[in-house]
Parts: structure tokens; sequence; C-alpha cells
């Protein structure tokens, strides 16, 4: 038995690992036949399709052995992830390719650069400079070619833009010549090949030479398994095999084969597969060691738990034994940092310079570690990227990374993180582009909710300039106009309680000095009194406005944005009433003024309900129109359409047709509210409803609202505007 883990994880397998690569040798001779027709090679599919792992484990491997007689088998070959830099990146993958023999080139970037930017067919300049063997080939594999439109998309000037449609210039008219011996193979996400249009020429070389990688059958699955395992001298039960197949197969038709529409975490089978024997393998060491079979029990039982749960509980598990909270405070930064959403809103990992993520990751909201700052991200790293864990790698570029994006989409604490940043980028863009209106005279400082959503945000997150770099630049605007805002509340605040103090001290000093008459000392006194209850009453309603904006800040964290507009409103109300009208605004006094009408209006609405005299008459009204419809009384009640929305009235028909007997109660549950000569009454209706063979059925409570209609003083249950029925009217 060997040493070696059969399974990768969550990462792509490597070159070095091909004689573990299994279910793909129809796939491989595809791709080995159409490099040798055309030189570029666009291998595009789904994510978690496993195109990186067909690539690496499965082409190079087979152009190492002479498979594309055309070329022979002395390949160099350079691969790169375009990244935040592509142009860098390709020099640097060229720089440090992998040469005939295994060996690293030892070239440096800074002669190589100068190459690529000296015209569109730089890389063809290079690779004649790089491949001294006439016998020589450059490959050049530009893993996860998506991550160029997003840098196109996000990258900062006209600058980025250009090194972006650069790159691509070089791969296309590279691939398109016959001088000098370079082949260009890209892994694509499928979803991005409309995005393939931004770049001139792009979409006319793709067109003859994609290759999408298909679905792996039953007898695949079954190799990618059992022959792993047995290559490292491992046994595997077959009730095992046959549970993973079938949890793979119902992954895949969960959504997709009945809908047409894809749920992106049911495109993670071979992924999580992957992630899942990993964890298997390495607990059943002691199984192993006695020569008994992987079995069923280890994949079922904590800590894998079955495809659903496997990366889930892993995750967890690595950061619940993190050492600190501040380590725990670090990861959460750190793996904000290393996602991001594209323009279709599609999770997407970003990879981050250790130096950046340090940066970024120790904003100020941890303490420093025994050992330094650095020291707490090196050590959520370096737990993330474990061996036998892999959710985190260093790619050839130095930058940190998530193996795949499945780990987003099955990891629930991150998830959880991604709606956390989600909402930290809505609240910083929008602060932005309110102080940018307000810079351009053409909005006004916060106030309100706004000011007390914005101030808490950014005392509990503490943005820096380098984080905000990721969505807008213009973080000292965002900062002076927030501290603008903020200022202007302190100073309104001020000028409220200032100006009850003077009121106050004003009365004092003429008390003492018309201390002529007892009479008038008295009135002072009462002044001052009276000016002093102001104080008091203003400085409550100014904390019960802040109580009321606190409220609304943790339902709109909640995503409860009706419930947060109501406390936001009311908090507006209390700021309103705080204020005495001597430092009140024009627009301010006829808010109050509103203010008042309304509750004028809504008081002369309350004297026009029922007296308690009436209770009696509507109470018996709602227990004869309980009995009309008990009975069907389809005279009393006239037409049952002008009564009921359509719906209820719809559900009230089916029951009349569908029941022998029908019998209703109704209960009123408490006072009407009366509108004009409209009236709403709670009641609550309980309903029994006997079936044809006799059984009846008692329905669950429901509350609902009577309506009424005022005639010649009286009640009556009839709906605005209709003609009064002849007959009984209840």
């Amino acid at each position: 038995m060997t040493g070696r883990d059969p399974f990768p994880g969550l990462r792509p397998f490597e070159p070095h690992e091909s004689d573990l690569y299994f279910g793909r040798d129809e796939q491989c001779d595809d791709l080995l036949s159409r490099l040798a027709r055309r030189r570029l090679l666009a291998v595009v599919g789904m994510s978690g399709s496993g195109k990186s792992s067909l690539v690496r484990a499965g082409l190079l491997p087979a152009l190492d052995r002479g498979y594309v007689p055309s070329a022979g088998s002395s390949w160099h070959i350079a691969i790169f992830r375009p990244g935040s830099d592509p142009l860098t990146n390709l020099t640097r993958a060229l720089a440090t390719r992998r040469q005939p023999g295994g060996a690293s080139a030892g070239d440096t970037p800074e002669a190589i650069r100068p190459l690529l930017e000296a015209s569109s067919l730089g890389l063809v300049a290079a690779a004649r400079q790089l491949l001294t063997n006439p016998a020589d080939c450059l490959l050049v594999v530009a893993d996860q070619f998506e991550e160029l439109f997003r840098f196109r998309r996000i990258g900062r000037g006209a600058d980025a833009r250009d090194d972006a449609a650069a790159c691509v210039d070089l791969l296309v008219n590279a691939s398109q010549q016959d001088d000098v011996p370079v082949y260009v193979v890209l892994t694509m996400r499928s979803d991005y090949l409309g995005d393939c249009a931004q770049f001139t020429g792009l979409p006319e070389a793709l067109n003859d030479s994609q290759f999408l990688v298909p679905r792996m059958t039953r007898a695949q699955l079954r190799a990618a398994i059992e022959d792993p395992i047995a290559v490292c001298g491992g046994r595997i039960s077959p009730r095992l095999v046959q549970r993973l197949l079938y949890d793979v197969e119902r992954r895949e038709s969960q959504d997709g084969g009945a809908s047409g529409h894809w749920d992106l975490r049911e495109q993670d089978q071979l992924p999580v597969l992957q992630h899942a024997l990993m964890r298997v393998w390495n607990i059943s060491r002691a199984d192993r060691d006695r020569g008994a079979a992987i079995d069923l029990r280890l994949y079922e039982e904590p800590p894998v738990e079955t495809l659903e749960h496997a990366i889930d509980r892993h995750a967890e598990e690595v950061y619940k034994t993190l050492p600190s909270d501040a380590h725990r405070e670090v990861a959460r930064v750190m793996f904000q940092q290393l996602t991001d959403r594209d323009a279709e809103n599609r999770e997407v990992r970003r990879p981050t310079p250790l130096h950046e993520l340090t940066a970024v990751a120790l904003r100020g909201a941890v303490a420093p570690g025994p050992a330094g700052h650095d020291a707490l991200v090196n050590d959520v790293v370096a737990a993330f990227a474990a061996e036998g864990r892999a959710f985190l790698v260093i790619n050839q570029q130095g930058d940190v990374d998530i193996s795949h994006e499945s780990f987003i989409r099955n990891w629930e604490r991150l998830r959880k993180w991604l709606a956390q940043e989600n909402r930290s980028r809505l609240i910083y863009t929008r602060l932005v582009e309110a102080a940018a209106s307000w810079e351009q005279a053409q909005g006004s400082l916060y106030r309100g909710p706004e000011l007390a959503v914005a101030r808490r945000w950014w005392r509990e997150e503490r943005p820096t300039r380098l984080w905000a770099a990721r969505y807008d630049d213009r973080f000292e605007l965002a900062q002076r106009f927030l501290a603008k805002s903020t200022g202007r509340q302190r100073l309104r605040r001020g000028l409220l309680i200032g100006n009850a103090v003077m009121l106050t001290v004003s009365a004092v000093v003429i008390a003492l000095l018309m201390g002529i008459s007892r009479d008038q000392a008295r009135r002072a006194e009462a002044a001052a009194l009276e000016a002093r209850n102001a104080i008091e009453e203003s400085r409550k309603k100014l904390e019960q406005a802040n109580e009321y904006f606190q409220k609304a800040f943790e339902a709109e964290k909640k995503g409860q944005s009706g419930l947060a507009s109501e406390y936001a409103l009311e908090g507006k109300k209390a700021e309103t009433q705080a204020a005495t009208p001597s430092v009140l605004t024009r627009g301010e006094l006829a808010e109050l003024v509103r203010l008042r009408r309304e509750a004028a209006a809504r008081k002369s609405s309350a004297a026009e309900l029922p007296e308690e005299a009436e209770r009696p008459e509507i109470e018996k009204l709602v227990q004869q129109w309980a009995r009309a419809l008990s009975t069907r009384d389809m005279v009393a009640i006239s037409n049952i359409r002008s009564f009921f929305t359509k719906e209820e009235a719809e559900s009230w028909e089916r029951l009349y047709r569908n029941y022998k007997q029908i019998e209703v109660s109704a209960e009123v549950t408490g006072k009407p509210e009366v509108i004009g000569d409209q009236a709403l009454v709670p009641v609550r209706e309980i309903m029994i409803m006997t079936q044809r063979n006799g059984i009846k059925i008692t329905g669950q409570p429901r509350d609902t609202n009577y309506r009424m209609h005022k005639v010649a003083g009286q009640w009556r249950m009839l709906a605005p505007g209709t003609p009064m029925p002849k007959g009984p009217m209840y």
C-alpha cells in the first residue's frame, strides 16, 4: 500500500498525478486530435465539470508522451491564470515555464515583458527567443480564462482595458501563425461564452476550436472512484460505490432535469465527490491498515455525512479549531476578500496577493496576535490550505486563492459572510454616490436612518482605502461626507438643547431681576420649570428617535424592508417633535403642521367609531350574516360577489358545491374601524363542513373583516354603492 492520497479534493489534478486520473480517456484523445489540427483549443464547460483536471492531468502528460506526432514530445509548458494582471501573469508563466524533462526555466520576467509589449505578435517573438531547440514547441495554458472578462470590467482606467485586450491579441495571433510552434489552450466556464464578444477576433477564433466537456457517464464515474483507490493499494466496498453513484446522479437531477434550470450547487458533483472521497480515504486509515475495504459507514457518519454536507462539515471543523477569536475574525475578512460577484451576480473566486490580503484582513478589526499581525493571516491560510483540506491554494503567481468555486457554494458560513460583504458593498457605494452628489451641490448630507446605518456600519466594519478600492476609489470623499453629516447632526441637536438651556437661564435671570414681586418670582419660577420640562421632553424624544432608528437598522439587516421603513418614519416623527419652534426650518415647520393635521384627522375618525350602545346591534348583524352564509340565503346576501373579493367569492361557491352542508359561526373580536359611512368589523370565523357521506370537518379559525354600510342610521351588511336588495336586510 502506497502513502499517496488518491484524490486531490477541491483542487484540480496536476500533471504528476496523471496515474490517478481516470474516466476521461475518450475526451483526452479528442483534445489531442483537435490540437493537432488547430493551434488554439478552448476547453469549455460548466463550473465543476473538470476542465482544469482534463487539461492538466489528461492533455499535458499525453503531449509529453508524444501523442501529437506533428509536434513531437519536446514541450515548453507555461500555465497561467489572467487574474487581476493578465500581462504580468503571462510574463511570469513564460519565465518559469516547465521545460522538456520537467525542469523549470530560470528566465527573468524583465527580459520577456518588453517582447510581449512590442507588438500583437509579442508572444511569437518571445517564443522565438525561448525555444532554443528546433524540435521544441511552446504550449501556453490560460486556465480560468473567464477571469479576463472580470478584470476588464473592474479594472481602473483605460490601461486595464488595454492590457486585457493586449493579452487576448497575443494569444490569438500566436495561435494563427505557422513560423514558430506556439500552441494555446484556454479553459473557460461555458456561461462566459457570450462575453467573448468584448474582444475583437476572439469569437471568430473560438468558433472552430471549442471543446465542450461532457458529463461523465456512470461507467466513467465508477472508474474515477474505484481505480485511484486500487492504484494506492486500497479497496472500496461495492455498496459504497453504488451509494456514491446514486448521490451524484441525484444531485444532477434534483432540479435541472425537470425545469431546464440548473442550480449552481448541482454543478458541483465532481469536486464535491472528490472532496468526499478524500475525506473518506483519510479517516479510513485504521480500516485500511487491517486490510478492510472502505465501507458505507465512514461515508454516512460524521465527519463526512454524505456529499450533501461533506464540504460544510469539514470547513466548519477547520474554522472552529482556529486558535483564537482573532484568527476567526481574520478568516471572515479574508474569505470575503477572496470572493466576488461578477456582472451577472455569479459568485466567483478573487485571487489576491498575500500582502494585500494581510493589509485588508487586519484593517483594525482584530487585535494583534502574539507573533504579530502577519502571523494571524499566515496561520489562517495554513489551516485552510493544509494537506487533506486544500480549501485554499497559492497559485503560480503567488496569489492566495480558493481552490474551487464549489467551496463558496457549499460552505454555509461563507455564504452568510458573502451576504454581509454584499451589504457592506451596497452601503459603501451608496455612500460614495451620495457624497459625489453632495460635492456637486446636487444632494444633501445624510440624516435620519441613512446616517444611523452608515455610521454604525463604519464603526463596526472599519473600512480601509485598500478594501474600498475594490468597489470605488473615492474613499476620502465618502469619509469626508460622513464626517460632515455627523457634524451637522450634532450641531442640530446642540442647537435644540442650547436653545432650551437659554430659555432656562433667561427665565432664572428674569426672576432674579424682577424680585420685586413674589407673584412675578413665582411666574418666573414656573417659566423656568416649563423650560426645564421642555428640555427633558426634547431629550426623551431624541432618545425615542434614536431607538426607532436602531430598530430600523436591525430590521434592514434581517431583510424586513417594510418594517424598517415604518421604524424610520416613527424615528423621523420623534425627531421632529423634539425640536422647538425657534430652531425649526421652514420645511420642518410645514412637516410639523402636516403631522398635527394627520393627528387631528385620526382623532376625528376615531370619534366616528360606533358607540358601545351600537355594539350589540353589530354583533347581532354578524350572527345573522353567519346564518345566512350557512343556509345559503342568496336573497338575503344579495349578490355574494359584491361582498367579497373575486377569490373569496369563488372559494365560497366551491364550498357550496362540494359539501352537503356548511355551518358558519362568527364572533366579533375587536372594535370596528369606521371610515365615513363604511365599517370594517374584525371577526373570527369557524366553519364546520359536512361531506356527502355525513362526515363533519371542522376548519381552522379564520380572522377576517366584515364590511358594513350605515343606512338611515342603521348598520347593514351592504357593500358601498350596491343597490339595496329586496327581502330582509342583515
